[in-house]
């Protein structure tokens, strides 16, 4: 067995045992041998959009033996996913890509993990929109950044959050763990700093303002 980086550990943590995943964007393939070998999933599906990383992820499952229980396809998005899924990973693609993602699938599948490198608020509105609950979230740090994990059902309730939980995370802003604290405290102690430095009657300087007002609400 070998050992997953942190931020593909935290993702593999979230994911309930399930009978087929498909991870998208795979890459090498790591984070579905992983959820197999762990009997996390019975099958998987690692999807990637590009040739080479696929070739990778291929050569790995045949390395660990694993070509009976994941599928490799080549695929953009989710359009040539199986509806079947019970869970399916995005992970390491920016929140205006996951969000086209979602959005343009033509299946609404049961459960997401999500993990945006940026634009996160852009993920959770497009998770509200599309009728699914955030019930679960973490902020990692790895190899000196901090990576928001985001894990939604889809639900026939209404979904409704407000702007600071778009913009921090529902579960992040309630959990409010050691690593949430330090990376919105840096954010916070850097505007404070970058406020000095600015005329009072710019809209730079009500723009910042703003940032540090939301900040202190959800510290």
């Amino acid at each position: 067995m070998f050992r997953l980086p942190i931020r593909l550990q935290a993702i593999a943590n979230l994911i309930d045992d399930c009978n087929l995943i498909a991870d998208i964007g795979t890459d090498h393939g790591l984070l579905a041998i992983y959820l197999c070998m762990t009997d996390k999933t019975k099958k998987a599906i690692a999807s990637d959009i590009a040739v080479k990383p696929l070739k990778k992820a291929a050569q790995n499952i045949e390395k660990y033996h694993l070509e009976d229980r994941i599928t490799t396809i080549l695929s953009d998005g989710l359009h040539d996913i199986d509806k079947n899924s019970d869970c399916i990973i995005i992970a390491g693609m920016g929140g205006h890509l996951i969000k086209k993602i979602l959005e343009e699938s033509p299946t609404k599948f049961k459960t997401l993990i999500l993990q945006p490198n940026l634009h996160e608020e852009v993920v959770r509105t497009s998770l509200m929109e599309l009728g699914y609950q955030i019930v679960d979230e973490c902020l990692i740090f790895d190899r000196n950044k901090y990576y928001p994990i985001i894990k939604a059902i889809k639900t026939t309730s209404k979904v409704n959050y407000n702007e600071l939980e778009l913009e921090f995370g529902p579960i992040l802003s309630v959990k409010k763990e050691e690593n949430f604290i330090n990376y919105y405290q840096n954010k916070l102690d850097t505007f404070k700093e970058l406020l000095k430095t600015l005329d009072k009657d710019s809209k730079g300087y009500q723009d910042v303002l703003k940032k540090i007002e939301k900040l202190n609400k959800i510290l």
